[in-house]
């Protein structure tokens, strides 16, 4: 159906792909940030509808795929800070607020913070990002306090689990069994433990080093 290739570092839909009014949407970036493409599709669509920005004031997509929240998909950048789309209006818009985490991150640096994984997920209601550096550094987990529009960063996931992955991530926001404030990664030992981070002991169990992860995993 489409004549050339789309790479992007997020998509994701506003709805059951099969439904006839499901909306797909995707972003790219620069890896510097300062030139942003957003596209998207509909059911009956000849192509994409792409629509290209450039800033002054960078936004350096995240490679994790959008979040659909609230009628309107929210995308992370490596910085920290949101862009939205609303599909309604065909607009996109980076958000003053939250700040960006990183907000003096240089994108030039090869082991700048902005390396690290990051990911964003609609936990039942809860916008939360979480960024991961390094198998020697524990996560950094933030909820968006909606009232003030800011991160506020946490330890306690309110016996809420988190399962995160660059192409599709979700989280529960209880658990029965005693297995709640925990983060799994799609990593596993060789006797097919899946690692998770324990929030509660700050420990990640196994331990990350040496972990395989299975090809076109999710």
């Amino acid at each position: 159906m489409f004549e050339r290739s789309y790479y992007f570092n997020g998509v994701s839909f506003s709805s059951n792909p099969m439904c006839s009014d499901c909306v797909y949407f995707g972003i790219v970036s620069s890896e510097n940030g300062n030139f942003l493409g957003v596209y998207t599709w509909q059911h009956g669509g000849d192509d994409w509808i792409e629509q290209s920005f450039e800033y002054d004031v960078p936004f350096p997509a995240g490679y994790n795929n959008p979040v659909m929240f609230c009628g309107k998909f929210y995308c992370l950048g490596r910085k920290g800070n949101l862009g939205v789309f609303d599909p309604t209006s065909d607009t996109w818009r980076i958000l003053d607020k939250p700040e960006p985490i990183h907000a003096e991150m240089d994108l030039f640096r090869d082991d700048h913070r902005g390396r690290e994984f990051c990911y964003l997920v609609d936990m039942e209601g809860e916008m939360i990002s979480v960024f991961l550096r390094n198998a020697a550094s524990p996560p950094r987990v933030f909820k968006l306090d909606k009232t003030n529009m800011s991160w506020v960063e946490v330890d306690d996931l309110g016996g809420g689990v988190l399962f995160l992955d660059y192409r599709s991530s979700y989280g529960v926001a209880s658990l029965d069994g005693g297995q709640g404030n925990r983060i799994y990664f799609p990593r596993y030992s060789d006797d097919r433990k899946p690692a998770f981070y324990d929030m509660e002991t700050k420990m990640y169990c196994p331990s990350l080093y040496d972990l395989k992860e299975p090809l076109n995993c999710v």
